[in-house]
């Protein structure tokens, strides 16, 4: 070959080496800001960096109570005046935030309810991961009431929604373009009954759902409707909690109390409900996880799938605390509840209000970072916590063998409770 020709060839080489590197550089962008998918942790910024450095297992102190992020007790956390009582915070009586992606902020809007002499306020605030600030956002929707669990987000359609009591006509949408909150058709609309609501946006449905009581709806964004899905009879009326799972597309449904009895019964009950619609019961969680308002933190792992639980430990009854708390992950692609060893997770009494009782404190996974995220309203106390369960690389095995198994009844089969 003479050299006029080993050029030619040489230059070919290189210019499809280079094609290709830009072709793998654009498909990673685009993986990158696919909504929902976890991604190598982004180092660029405190929290990116934090992230990056942790081992999996552990919990690392991202922001507290008067540093220069501006997470602040006095500054909107408390949510009322100086004469509030402690109840005046705006994570009270709620459990998790929503986190956006594509502009890698996170999301949460909630009240205090009164008790005190002075006023009290509803409160959106954000965090900018970029530049490691929290804000206070506004305007406000009304009424004002309590986030408990609703607080979600539709990372297409550029929306958050959020409720703000138990009745199923407070649920409201914020455009995070034009920064406006607006209307919606309400659940009260099918008849939706009274209780703590949980939402949860299924993106490969594309719908929105509220859980309330045992009844589970969607909303469908393209017709401003609301859709009865199914009545999970093995939840109980109160505080039951859906979490959707990026890994398995899947929305993972538990829990609840019932109040009317002394002590308090809890539901052990646990639903899938799949990307083809279909609604099936698994078996029951673990006798010692109680999902109730401020009783258990629940978020799915962006990694691996697992979803995470920290649960007080209670006596007989609901507010009997312990002091205690344990971790758990539940596997839904085999079904493997697993208990974890609770001493990671940082002394509760330096930044709960209560050691051992996770009131006030709200929750979001971190999906471009590979992070769970734990906020607590807890005044001086306040802090946010970062927690990392898996590698980012983390490939599931096929299935777990051993560890802790359900306390609840098993079932040898699963059933389907319907398709929509």
């Amino acid at each position: 070959m003479n050299r006029a020709n080993e050029w030619k060839e040489w230059l070919l080489v290189a210019v499809v080496a280079g094609l290709a590197s830009v072709l793998a550089a654009e498909i990673g962008l685009a993986k990158q800001a696919a909504p929902g998918q976890p991604t190598t942790p982004q180092s660029n910024s405190v929290l990116g960096t934090l992230a990056a450095s942790m081992k999996p297992g552990t919990f690392a102190l991202l922001n507290q109570d008067g540093d220069a992020s501006g997470y602040s007790w006095t500054g909107f956390l408390k949510g009322g005046g100086p004469d509030s009582a402690a109840v005046g915070s705006i994570f009270g009586y709620a459990q998790k935030a929503a986190y956006d992606p594509v502009g890698d902020k996170v999301y949460f809007k909630g009240a205090p309810h009164f008790q005190g002499r002075s006023g009290f306020w509803a409160t959106q605030i954000t965090y900018d991961v970029a530049t490691n600030r929290w804000t206070a956002v506004s305007p406000i929707p009304t009424p004002v009431g309590h986030a408990y669990d609703s607080n979600t987000i539709n990372v297409k359609a550029r929306e958050t929604y959020a409720s703000a009591t138990l009745m199923p006509n407070t649920l409201r949408r914020f455009d995070l373009r034009t920064k406006q909150w607006a209307d919606m058709a309400q659940p009260a609309s099918i008849g939706g009954p009274v209780g703590e609501p949980s939402c949860e946006y299924f993106p490969e449905r594309d719908e929105l759902l509220m859980l309330q009581g045992q009844s589970l709806s969607c909303w469908k964004r393209s017709t401003d409707t609301w859709k009865h899905v199914a009545k999970l009879d093995g939840l109980f009326f109160r505080s039951a909690i859906a979490r959707y799972n990026p890994v398995h597309k899947c929305v993972l449904i538990l829990g609840g109390a019932d109040t009317n009895s002394r002590p308090a019964k809890r539901s052990h009950a646990v639903y899938k409900y799949d990307a083809n619609g279909t609604v099936t019961r698994l078996k029951d969680g673990p006798a010692s996880i109680c999902i109730y308002i401020n009783q258990s933190l629940a978020a799915v792992d962006p990694v691996s799938g697992d979803c995470i639980f920290i649960a007080a430990v209670l006596g007989e009854d609901l507010n009997d605390y312990t002091g205690d708390v344990e971790l758990w992950k539940h596997d839904i692609s085999t079904d493997i509840w697993r208990q974890l060893d609770a001493k990671v997770i940082p002394d509760t009494a330096a930044w709960w209000t209560r050691k051992g009782s996770p009131f006030a404190v709200v929750v979001t996974p971190i999906s471009k970072h590979g992070v769970i995220m734990f906020m607590s309203a807890a005044g001086k106390k306040s802090s946010v916590y970062l927690y990392k369960h898996a590698p980012p690389a983390a490939i599931k095995p096929l299935a777990e063998k051993g560890g802790q198994q359900p306390d609840g009844p098993s079932r040898p089969k699963a059933r389907s409770q319907g398709r929509t």
